[in-house]
């Protein structure tokens, strides 16, 4: 199973942000993109993040939308 989720973020120095998480054969890949028209760029997620995501696949996994093991995997921070 592979796809994206998405949401928005504020930082103090960079400003508004969107974020986006691609999962695939079991790896997160963290993404930001800092205005609308501008390229994505790989980052190392912040523990906000983590929780962030952690949420999103809970909420997935009741809709039946993504498999529980996605939420074992971001509870491990990505490490198998």
């Amino acid at each position: 199973m592979h796809g994206k989720i998405g949401w928005w973020r504020r930082d103090p120095e960079l400003g508004k942000l969107k974020i986006q998480v691609l999962y695939h054969g079991r790896k997160f890949t963290f993404q930001r993109q800092l205005g609308r028209f501008k390229d994505w760029e790989e980052f190392k997620a912040t523990v906000e993040d983590w929780e962030h995501l952690e949420k999103d696949i809970s909420d997935r996994i009741q809709r039946g939308l993504m498999e529980a093991f996605w939420l074992d995997l971001a509870k491990k921070r990505g490490e198998k």
